[in-house]
């Protein structure tokens, strides 16, 4: 079997049709390109767009914290100046309250100071009062038991108008026969007076007497005597 090496003959239509199937894989793969460009360009927006937005968020987020950030500096020492002024405030008030009830505050102090001196005054005196009765009424008891108490006081009495030229005794009736019938004696040798005078008092309670002489009187009953000492006390305590 035979070769046929001689040259094929392409026919024109044959060029033709291949020409077109050329051109047409062109713009096909050109279309393509556009394509993926526009889609590069999209890509290339979306990521911008994202970006600004992503840089736009970060930037308001920044002003954000920033300005919180200086509002709560600007809160805290707007309230240090606030509590500050307020502590001035109150230390300025606190003393001008102070000053104005300091007087008022003394004045109460010494108030109380005097009732309560005045109250322990008359406790104290109240005190002695009941003491002294107590102590009247004692010794009126011991008079009763010991009828010879009254002879003693008696002559304790006269130990005071010793010496007087004259003098006249008054004292309880009982306690005159107590002396026995030389109560002149007795009287006037306790005394040591010249001339004596003895008269019964009912008036003048047993133990005690009254003592007239050319010099004055000498008050010895045992309710004078009592009111003197409780008078000295009072006095005393004063």
């Amino acid at each position: 079997m035979s070769v046929d090496n001689s040259p094929r003959i392409l026919k024109a239509e044959s060029i033709r049709g291949l020409g077109s199937k050329i051109v047409f894989d062109y713009s096909d793969m050109h279309r393509q390109c556009e394509d993926y460009l526009e889609q590069a360009r999209s890509e290339a927006q979306r990521i911008g767009d994202d970006a600004k937005r992503d840089s736009e968020e970060i930037r308001r987020r920044a002003y954000e914290e920033g300005r919180n950030e200086g509002l709560r500096e600007g809160l805290a020492h707007a309230a240090a100046d606030i509590d500050k002024k307020a502590a001035q405030l109150a230390d300025g008030m606190a003393l001008e309250k102070l000053q104005t009830t300091f007087p008022a505050l003394e004045a109460a102090g010494e108030a109380m100071v005097h009732e309560r001196d005045r109250w322990l005054s008359r406790w104290e005196s109240t005190a002695v009062e009941l003491a002294v009765a107590i102590a009247e009424k004692i010794l009126h008891r011991e008079i009763e038991l010991r009828p010879d108490v009254s002879v003693e006081l008696v002559r304790k009495t006269l130990d005071l108008a010793a010496g007087s030229s004259r003098l006249v005794l008054r004292m309880h009736p009982e306690d005159i026969t107590l002396l026995g019938p030389h109560a002149d004696e007795v009287v006037r040798a306790a005394s040591r007076c010249g001339e004596v005078e003895i008269t019964g008092d009912a008036s003048i309670a047993r133990g005690g007497c009254v003592i007239e002489t050319q010099h004055g009187t000498i008050d010895a009953r045992l309710k004078t005597q009592l009111e003197r000492i409780m008078s000295e006390l009072v006095e005393k305590n004063s």
